[in-house]
């Protein structure tokens, strides 16, 4: 992730390196295409940033959706 010329090397809040709120790559379910799943991940709400990969998606989760749990804890 890391390594020179990976575009995943970004600093930022948008990294995977962001300590608070990194970058997930998630496998794309069997039986489902990357189209749907990153629909499905997109209709939820909790993530900011949702990019198919094929095959996998990258997402971020949303700030807002950190929110609704701080008052269950």
């Amino acid at each position: 992730t890391g390594g020179a010329g990976n575009p995943h090397a970004k600093g930022g809040a948008k990294s995977h390196h962001n300590a608070d709120n990194p970058k997930l790559d998630i496998a794309v379910p069997s039986g489902m295409s990357s189209f749907e799943f990153a629909q499905k991940l997109k209709n939820t709400g909790y993530f900011s940033h949702i990019l198919n990969e094929g095959d996998h998606i990258d997402v971020q989760i949303a700030e807002n959706a950190y929110r609704k749990f701080e008052t269950v804890a």
